[in-house]
């Protein structure tokens, strides 16, 4: 069990929090705004319901309340 104040595993993300998700293509950024599906430190994927569609997206957590999302795979 973590606890959510200790350094370096400290989570910056709980399920249910509002987050900040980010998309990032050469020289344009997009910020949305979502929910977390679960509780993730930085580095860790985590899924978020984003945007007025509530897809299901998935990123990985770069900070506090921001998640940056994963490239698509090309096939």
């Amino acid at each position: 069990h973590r606890d959510l104040h200790s350094f370096p595993t400290r989570r910056s993300s709980d399920l249910g929090m509002r987050v900040t998700v980010l998309r990032r293509e050469a020289t344009v950024e997009i910020r949305l705004q979502g929910t977390a599906l679960k509780t993730a430190a930085t580095g860790e994927r985590i899924a978020v319901r984003a945007g007025l569609g509530n897809s299901v997206v998935e990123g990985v957590v770069l900070g506090p309340g921001l998640v940056e999302l994963c490239p698509e795979k090309k096939p």
